[in-house]
């Protein structure tokens, strides 16, 4: 008898057999998704390393500046890197690693450690969320690591759903073979690092016109995470023979001429400072008491204290001004007749004057308002301060809109000018204060610009008009008043009548974002990506040189006829003013603000905002 066989209708059974293909072709996929992990392992690191170089050249030459609109330009390149990476690689965790490593590299590039930061970061977690909860503010060092942290956990969440979609795209249309990428792809992928690496390097190496303007440099990384975002103690100064570097962690000194380092010491200092300053000692502003180091940084010259708060007679400290120490803190300091003495002013509004060539102490007092200063953002106090020297005299802008002129040399007071507006807005409006060879000028928020006599003080001329609101010191030419207004327009003003001589739109389609920079001497304004000359006898303003998609930043100082000024991401420029012609440009590495040119000589001196060094000769 033949067998038949029996046909079997079961569904049950058909489902189970369907999920066993199933189950089957899944653990093949993982067994080769894994394998595939496992081969490409040796490219991958190979991946990291060039991301981690990439990431410290990235660094190295560029900082970011949030203002400037290469910044974007810059990051737009990155990402579309990193997705030509995700498209060939299509690994989720090996196009993580590799945007972390490089993000990794351009940290390292700025500030060295940075593994032990994040740590910390962690591990202080719950007290930076107390400081937030009650005291509203974060400090900055822990501000800088939280958005460091912040960036690592964005980035990795990015790449890992950017991964996702690409992996499932390529998957959806090509098969599931295609969901991970082979070798010859990560073959393509290190080569195309490879080019953009050389690409960087060549346009690094030959962006500069005068690559031998350089005389030498010192490059330094952020000393501290907050000076990334904040302004730190520190300075910069020099005499004939030496220029010393205080980052407020060390002091080095250098040879002027060939950046030649002779000594390093540690320090931390108090002090906030701007600019280049010539001194006859290098100083450091140490918890209670200042101190004057020889040329070499080899031993200490002298010291000096802080004044006691006890002995302020004057000052009445509310309860919620209370200091926890005993002695003045100094906010910041100047130097005057080209280093000999140093004015230190000290917060509650005392100033003192001191010999630092002998370590002298010649005066210390009252002279501002006794109000405690906030040096949580430094910059508000140095860019209100204004203080002019005249012969044997020293001129104080105080609070109130008040003016006083003090002896040098003994602190006591010669005369002094109240103006009739003490406020503005309810805050107390400071004068600012220029020269005019025989008579002291004086402009006000409020639109005053008066002439007094360096004599008495009395009131020479007085005009107004609420238009003329300037933020910079006003250049005087005979009895002609010249500057910017807040709004981008440049008037020409007689002191005697207040007689508008010129008005010129000498900032078109100005920004309150970014900074309007001038030299009223010179007739030279820039913002955002131009610079612009003025023409006043013609009537007429025009662009001198635009620098598409970057921002000026630096102050500018014309010396014999040249103009030096610089951008945000690091690159100085000299123009002729005569021929209107670029003689020469260079780029620094690091971000650049508003004091970082200055020219001694016939040298131009460059710092960065982390304190590096470049010196270029004119």
């Amino acid at each position: 008898m033949d067998s038949t066989p029996i046909k079997n209708n079961n569904p049950t059974d058909k489902e189970t057999s369907n999920t066993i293909v199933k189950k089957t072709k899944h653990s093949s996929q993982i067994f080769e998704t894994l394998k595939n992990f496992i081969f490409m392992l040796p490219f991958a690191c190979v991946i990291c390393y060039q991301m981690k170089i990439l990431g410290n050249s990235f660094g190295e030459f560029f900082t970011f500046p949030p203002f400037s609109a290469i910044t974007y330009i810059f990051i737009g390149c990155i990402l579309i890197l990193l997705l030509l990476m995700q498209i060939m690689m299509r690994s989720i965790i090996y196009t993580s690693v590799s945007a972390i490593v490089l993000l990794y590299g351009i940290f390292s590039a700025w500030f060295g450690d940075v593994y032990n930061p994040i740590i910390e970061n962690f591990s202080r977690i719950i007290e930076i969320i107390r400081s937030a909860w009650t005291r509203k503010s974060i400090p900055f060092e822990l501000l800088m690591t939280s958005i460091m942290t912040t960036l690592i956990f964005l980035v990795t969440f990015t790449q890992f759903v950017t991964s996702l979609l690409v992996k499932s795209f390529f998957e959806m249309f090509f098969g599931k073979k295609w969901g991970d990428g082979k070798w010859m792809a990560y073959l393509v992928t290190i080569a195309l690092i490879l080019g953009v690496q050389l690409s960087f390097n060549y346009y690094v190496q030959h962006s500069n016109s005068e690559g031998n303007k350089l005389i030498w440099k010192n490059y330094e990384k952020y000393s501290s995470l907050e000076k990334y975002i904040s302004k730190t103690p520190g300075s910069i100064t020099y005499n004939e023979e030496y220029l010393w570097l205080n980052n407020g962690k060390e002091l080095k000194a250098f040879q002027k001429s060939d950046g030649k380092e002779i000594n390093r010491i540690r320090v931390s200092d108090k002090v906030f400072t701007k600019g280049i300053e010539k001194s006859a000692v290098p100083i450091v502003f140490l918890e209670d008491r200042f101190v004057g180091y020889t040329t070499d940084l080899k031993e200490t010259s002298w010291d000096i204290y802080y004044p006691n708060m006890q002995s302020s007679d004057t000052i009445n400290i509310s309860p919620e001004s209370q200091v926890k120490s005993n002695h003045m803190l100094p906010l910041t300091r100047r130097f005057l007749k080209s280093g000999k003495y140093m004015l230190v002013i000290y917060d509650f509004g005392r100033f003192g004057l001191y010999d630092i060539s002998k370590g002298l102490e010649l005066w210390s007092k009252v002279i501002d308002q006794p109000a405690k200063t906030s040096r949580t953002h430094p910059d508000r106090f140095l860019n209100d301060i204004s203080i002019l020297e005249k012969d044997s005299k020293i001129i104080i802008s105080c609070q109130n809109g008040i003016i006083k002129n003090i002896d040098m040399l003994t602190g006591n007071l010669e005369w002094e000018y109240r103006h009739t507006v003490s406020k503005l807005a309810g805050k107390p409006q400071r004068g600012i204060l220029s020269d005019n060879d025989s008579n002291l000028i004086v402009s006000f928020k409020t639109g005053e610009i008066i002439s007094l006599s360096y004599k008495d003080g009395h009131v020479i001329n007085k005009t107004l008009n609420e238009d003329f609101v300037t933020s910079s010191p006003v250049f005087c030419k005979n009895n002609t008043a010249c500057f910017l207004t807040d709004e981008g327009l440049y008037y020409e003003v007689k002191l005697d009548d207040g007689k508008i001589e010129n008005r010129l739109n000498a900032l078109p389609n100005k920004s309150e974002i970014y900074p309007a920079l001038q030299n009223n001497q010179n007739g030279v304004y820039a913002h955002r990506d131009k610079i612009y000359v003025l023409n006043s006898d013609l009537g007429y303003s025009k662009i001198l040189l635009t620098s598409k998609n970057r921002t000026f930043i630096t102050n500018p100082i014309v010396d014999e006829n040249n103009l030096y000024i610089g951008t945000a991401d690091g690159w100085v420029y000299c123009i002729n003013l005569g021929t209107e012609r670029v003689k020469w440009i260079v780029h620094v590495d690091g971000e650049l603000t508003d004091d970082s040119l200055t020219v001694i000589d016939n040298t131009v001196i460059v710092k960065s905002k982390s304190d590096s060094i470049f010196t270029f000769t004119k």
